[in-house]
């Protein structure tokens, strides 16, 4: 049987996505310093939302679901020191401070 196919039961199926495919589209955003500009730039009401979460680390992980999300309409677990350029982006941009380095 190809990779292309699989069985469920007695019946085959169309496997549409490749091995490569699939893992991209499951796969966690990776950007580029253009895209972080695009997707981690929010209006005055998401701003607002931002501001009323407690903790410097809730702020990050809301503004990094939130671009994920809009990337690519998925919800992603990680943690921060996995997304280090990320993070350095969104404190640098709306922090103006390095809370990793301390």
């Amino acid at each position: 049987m190809s990779d292309s196919t699989f069985t469920v039961g007695a019946s085959k199926l169309l496997g549409i996505l490749s091995d490569n495919e699939k893992a991209h589209f499951y796969s966690r955003p990776e950007f580029l310093h253009k895209e972080r500009l695009l997707y981690f730039l929010y209006d005055d009401k998401e701003f607002d939302y931002f501001k009323g979460r407690s903790t410097t680390e809730a702020r990050l992980y809301f503004i990094l679901q939130l671009g994920y999300f809009r990337a690519k309409r998925r919800f992603f677990s990680f943690q921060l020191k996995d997304v280090p350029k990320d993070v350095e982006f969104i404190l640098d941009r709306y922090f103006q401070v390095d809370i990793l380095s301390a």
